[in-house]
């Protein structure tokens, strides 16, 4: 694999689609290994935003990020679905329309907002289940102010306090 200079968004970008190429091709030779489909999930992700991340640096190519998002939330389902008790899968998934939702949010405000209160859905059920890991909750808190400013972009600003004021919420029951 070659060295890139920091900042080189696009050689960043080459090594990404070889690494996922290279996992795309191992999962192909195991189909039903969950760990090597999983794997796929953070790379496609990581393509998206390198490719139109409103967070970082990316290329400002927010169509070319939307297949592999749409791949990552493909692969996600299908492992939430196949173990529906399996924490990972739905931790997975949630982190997937966390990724959509933020790459959205500027052009797709309404469909931001959706893909956020998919991702406080899935949270809250597992946090009700009984996870008690500390990250769930911080995930809750980010995906309640991520619905927050979606809705504040549709003019929806009652709504917008209140998932601003659960995330508030969340965050003050942490410290």
């Amino acid at each position: 694999m070659r060295s890139i200079t920091r900042g080189d968004l696009t050689a960043a970008l080459a090594i990404y689609n070889q690494i996922l190429a290279e996992r795309e091709k191992l999962a192909r030779g195991l189909p039903e290994a969950i760990v090597q489909q999983r794997d796929l999930i953070p790379i496609h992700c990581s393509i998206a935003e390198l490719l139109a991340s409103p967070l970082d640096m990316n290329l400002n190519q927010p169509d070319a990020a939307l297949p592999h998002l749409r791949q990552a939330e493909a692969l996600a389902v299908r492992l939430a679905v196949a173990n529906p008790k399996n924490a990972r899968g739905q931790k997975d998934l949630a982190f997937v329309y966390r990724r959509m939702a933020a790459i959205q949010m500027e052009a797709k405000p309404r469909a931001a907002a959706e893909l956020w209160r998919k991702s406080v859905a899935i949270i809250d059920a597992q946090l009700q289940a009984g996870a008690v890991d500390l990250e769930y909750r911080q995930d809750l808190a980010l995906s309640f102010w991520g619905l927050g400013a979606a809705l504040d972009r549709t003019k929806d600003s009652g709504a917008a306090r209140r998932a601003a004021d659960a995330a508030i919420d969340i965050q003050q029951a942490l410290v």
